[in-house]
């Protein structure tokens, strides 16, 4: 396995944090190739990522984004490869958000399947907050299920080169939603496996600590339907 971390201006920088260096030295002792790369001054997360992407000069056939702010599940990747080998693109799993275990235990019964829909008039509407996805049975046809939107720590086909326009969404917040609709529209297919957990430390909308980042928030969405409306327009929505 190949990992590729990007410090995007930290305030402890990964190089000179003690613990994380010891668990990077572990992984290459164990044959891991790790690349580390610092930026002083912050990109916010949408170019961050793509500029990982720039940098991953490797051959995997997937790659693996997450956040970190999330505790993955010992066989969360297992299962989302499962998913790509049912004929998925991108492959998804949940992410729970930790601090609220009541509201976990209530919902583990629960499905919810992402779905994006558009009025006659272009405007967008999806519930794309996979937090409450839960295993509901041993059958395997019900733990994968196709959503139209995915979360943050998902798999996917190295093929599908996965960039977004950075003018669109500078803090992120709406990164995911663009990611989503544009590989349903080429016709992608997006896979969620309801058992897979990825814990979530914090807001799912994170990704910048600007103090104009309400603002910032607001414009990215703005931005997002103003473009989902213009795609919609040319392509239509199954």
């Amino acid at each position: 396995m190949n990992i590729i971390i990007l410090d995007d201006a930290s305030g402890t920088p990964v190089f000179n944090n003690e613990f994380l260096n010891k668990i990077i030295c572990q992984l290459r002792l164990e044959g891991f190739f790790i690349k580390l790369i610092r930026n002083d001054l912050s990109l916010g997360v949408c170019k961050a990522r793509n500029w990982l992407i720039e940098e991953d000069n490797t051959n995997s056939d997937y790659i693996l984004r997450v956040d970190d702010d999330v505790i993955l599940e010992p066989d969360y990747v297992l299962r989302l490869i499962h998913v790509i080998e049912k004929g998925y693109d991108l492959a998804t799993g949940t992410t729970p958000p930790i601090g609220v275990p009541k509201l976990v235990e209530k919902s583990r019964n629960a499905l919810q399947i992402n779905k994006v829909s558009f009025d006659d008039d272009g405007n967008v509407s999806m519930t794309d907050d996979c937090g409450y996805f839960f295993e509901l049975d041993k059958d395997d046809h019900k733990l994968v299920v196709e959503i139209d939107h995915f979360r943050s720590c998902c798999l996917y086909k190295r093929s599908l080169n996965i960039k977004y326009p950075t003018n669109l969404s500078f803090v992120g917040f709406r990164e995911e939603s663009f990611v989503s609709l544009k590989m349903k529209w080429d016709g992608k297919r997006i896979g969620c496996d309801t058992s897979a957990i990825a814990w979530h430390l914090h807001t799912s909308s994170g990704g910048c600590r600007r103090p104009d980042y309400s603002q910032l928030v607001q414009s990215d969405d703005l931005c997002f339907k103003d473009w989902a409306k213009e795609k919609y327009k040319e392509k239509g929505w199954k």
